[in-house]
């Protein structure tokens, strides 16, 4: 695999659009172009290149080849007009290309519902079991059913006691 890199400032910068896609017009036209990619800079600087230009090919035969292409050259005299300067990088590597493909899936509320539903019950079941191991098996199960349940007053003869005329106050200190 052989890449090849120009930086390339523009007379104008107002033409980087126009270079851009003159630029891109070679994608898909020159044998063993790999990939071709045109990078606008969006941060202009005293040091800074408005375009970057990557094409990546088989090999440098094919990169040789492309020097004379007539697709190329085409571009070539376009982006001559437009650049005050470029500069060019090249280097040789192994290309590794990952293309990422597959399907997410879509939302469905009646399968969230369904599966919310469940997981409460998971964790009320498990919730249940702890509490039941806790306060029936454990060794300190006196201790864990102290700390789990408050035992309120016995209220099983107050409607009795009321309906017998005794008053509120008179059964509220009895419970005292």
């Amino acid at each position: 695999m052989h890449v090849h890199t120009v930086l390339v400032s523009l007379a104008d910068p107002r033409t980087s659009k126009r270079s851009q896609e003159v630029m891109e017009s070679m994608r898909g036209k020159v044998d063993g172009m790999i990939d071709l990619r045109v990078d606008v800079n969006e941060l202009a600087g005293a040091y800074s290149a408005d375009i970057a230009l990557t094409t990546t090919w088989t090999d440098l035969e094919a990169y040789h080849a492309y020097e004379s292409d007539a697709v190329h050259l085409e571009v070539r005299a376009v982006v001559l007009d437009l650049m005050s300067a470029a500069t060019t990088i090249d280097y040789h590597g192994i290309y590794f290309r990952y293309i990422a493909s597959g399907y997410v899936g879509d939302g469905d509320a009646l399968s969230f519902l369904i599966t919310m539903t469940v997981s409460l019950s998971l964790f009320g079941t498990a919730t249940v079991i702890i509490d039941l191991l806790t306060i029936y098996v454990l060794p300190e199960k006196k201790l864990y059913r102290a700390a789990t349940y408050e035992e309120s007053l016995d209220f099983s003869d107050l409607k009795k006691r009321m309906k017998s005329g005794e008053t509120q106050a008179s059964i509220i200190n009895d419970l005292q």
